[in-house]
């Protein structure tokens, strides 16, 4: 009602209006972990300006964690501001992923996953990408790549993390874009040994 002009890009909705200004909304994130009642899902929210993310809300009900940003304002979480970990070296970190869904996502991660592990202090997949984004950009983990997915997946964390410190490109270190079809965020420091690994895994 307030933005009659604005579109909207919903998971279960598809898309309303045209319009440069448009609102991403993904009612859950984290379906299977909803579904079997494992506590790591959540609500988020983006509005984008030119295919950029300029407000951000990714709720987690469970946990009663809200983390937020608005661009050039910083990042929040609960109404605290958060900052991405300061750790520089790979071996110390922990990385998140989500392989996609389609054969070649998921063949195109786990080579990803067969180069990086060694070289890790853990290597996990969550199963919330917007909540795994909101911990890079909290310093709970140091990154989290994904692949083949879509764009309300990834709206609001991209810019939480980008307001907290961090560092979100595609997979060839590209800035980032709404037609992206590969992210890598992390807290900076270790963003160019990632980007190493992703070229030396051949995907």
């Amino acid at each position: 009602e307030k933005y009659p002009n604005h579109s909207i890009l919903g998971e279960e909705s598809g898309k309303s209006g045209q319009s440069d200004k448009m609102w991403t909304i993904d009612p859950i994130d984290g379906t299977k972990n909803f579904v079997t009642r494992t506590p790591v899902f959540n609500i988020a929210i983006a509005y984008l300006e030119n295919n950029k993310p300029v407000l951000g809300f990714v709720y987690n009900p469970i946990m009663k964690e809200l983390f937020y940003a608005e661009k050039n304002k910083g990042a929040f979480l609960n109404g605290e501001q958060i900052c991405v970990s300061k750790k520089d070296k790979l071996i110390e970190s922990s990385v998140y992923f989500c392989r996609g869904l389609t054969d070649e996502a998921i063949k195109r991660s786990t080579k990803y996953y067969s180069v990086l592990a060694p070289k890790t202090l853990s290597l996990r997949q969550f199963g919330s990408a917007q909540l795994e984004l909101c911990y890079v950009a909290s310093g709970r983990i140091e990154a989290f790549y994904v692949n083949n997915f879509s764009i309300w997946d990834i709206t609001a964390g991209w810019l939480i993390v980008e307001e907290a410190g961090g560092k979100v490109t595609d997979f060839k270190g590209a800035p980032m874009t709404s037609n992206s079809n590969d992210l890598l965020a992390s807290n900076g420091k270790i963003h160019d040994v990632l980007l190493e690994n992703l070229d030396a895994s051949g995907i």
